[in-house]
């Protein structure tokens, strides 16, 4: 495999471009690279905005113990004294890591309302994998502030996951494209002051997320890795 950089910790290969092209599946090597692509460059001046690596998701998805999913969370910064937006790539790999799946979905955590919210642009194919993911991190990204007390903590000790009327994809493939897409899109709102899950976002979701929309986005993911293979060539 030829290898065309390592970057956040990230190793893209030549092969994993290649699944950028129309009618691929992407692979997890190269979601992570966009989601990281996402948080340091795109979004990088919004700190309130966190994309998780996907493997680092799928690891949250399935960690049984308590105290090391708490590590997890803490060592990926995703709670904040101001409330945070979270994306979580999900995969229905199941507990094999090392196992490709057949579906991405995209599971996010709005600090501001204490909820999670799933999009899944195949009918809610991942839904009990969303379910899963949302249950294992809710009593860790419930914002913990100084004034919170006893009560504030019971009000959000279960499962609160609501499933978003999702752009639907049309094709068996599009599935990590519609999540990136999904993502840059919500963020966008989000960094720019404007909500992520009421009438009017999920009326310009709907607007902005379109099949041509998807296209489009396996491009910008080829520019993003044009873009770091620059700057790896400048070092």
């Amino acid at each position: 495999m030829s290898k065309l950089f390592c970057w956040q910790m990230i190793d893209v290969f030549q092969s994993d471009v290649q699944t950028t092209q129309p009618g691929r599946w992407l692979e997890i090597n190269i979601m992570g690279f966009t989601f990281a692509y996402f948080q340091h460059v795109l979004f990088s001046k919004c700190k309130t905005v966190k994309f998780v690596n996907p493997g680092a998701a799928q690891v949250m998805m399935h960690e049984t113990d308590k105290e090391d999913l708490q590590d997890i969370v803490d060592g990926c910064q995703l709670v904040g004294k101001e409330p945070h937006l979270v994306f979580f790539p999900v995969n229905n790999a199941g507990v094999n890591i090392s196992s490709k799946g057949s579906h991405w979905s995209l599971l996010v955590f709005d600090g501001s309302q204490g909820q999670f919210i799933s999009f899944d642009s195949m009918n809610g194919s991942n839904q009990q994998a969303a379910a899963l993911l949302a249950k294992q991190l809710l009593p860790f990204m419930t914002r913990q502030t100084e004034e919170a007390d006893q009560k504030d903590q019971k009000q959000h000790s279960g499962e609160k996951l609501i499933c978003a009327n999702c752009p639907q994809q049309t094709n068996s493939s599009d599935c990590g494209v519609y999540t990136l897409a999904i993502s840059r899109f919500l963020a966008d709102r989000w960094s720019s002051g404007k909500t992520v899950f009421d009438q009017d976002a999920q009326e310009a979701l709907h607007t902005a997320i379109n099949p041509s929309t998807v296209a489009s986005t396996r491009n910008d993911i080829r520019k993003y890795v044009a873009h770091v293979t620059e700057l790896q060539s400048k070092q």
